[in-house]
C-alpha cells in the first residue's frame, strides 16, 4: 500500500473512493474502482453460472463503487471497494455522472 493509501486508511477515508480520488502530492493515483448505477434489478452470484448460489442482489437505481471485469460469456466479476465479489449475467450498469 503506497502512502497516500495509507494516510487515507489512517483518516478512515476508504470507505469510499471519492473520498480518496484527489490526486496525492507525487502524482495521480489510478483505482480500478468507479461509480455505476445499477439500471435494472439484477441478481449477483457466487460464481458465475446461471445455477450458482445467489449472494444477493442489486435494486435498480443502486450507485455500487465498484471494479467490473468483463470475463467472458456476458459474465462480469464485481468486486466492491468494500471488499466483496460476486458475479453478474450482462451489464446492467452505467457509469454514474
Amino acid at each position: 500500500m503506497n502512502r497516500f493509501a495509507k494516510l487515507c486508511a489512517a483518516a478512515g477515508l476508504l470507505s469510499s473512493i471519492a473520498a480518496c480520488s484527489s490526486s496525492p502530492p507525487n502524482g495521480p493515483q489510478s483505482s480500478p474502482y468507479l461509480h455505476y448505477v445499477v439500471e435494472r434489478d439484477v441478481v449477483v452470484r457466487r460464481t458465475a453460472n446461471a445455477g450458482a448460489d445467489q449472494v444477493g442482489r442489486l435494486a435498480a437505481g443502486t450507485v455500487l463503487t465498484a471494479e467490473v471485469v468483463d470475463i467472458g460469456d456476458g459474465w462480469y466479476r464485481v468486486h466492491s471497494d468494500s471488499g466483496r465479489t460476486g458475479y453478474i449475467f450482462g451489464h446492467p450498469l452505467r457509469l454514474a455522472e
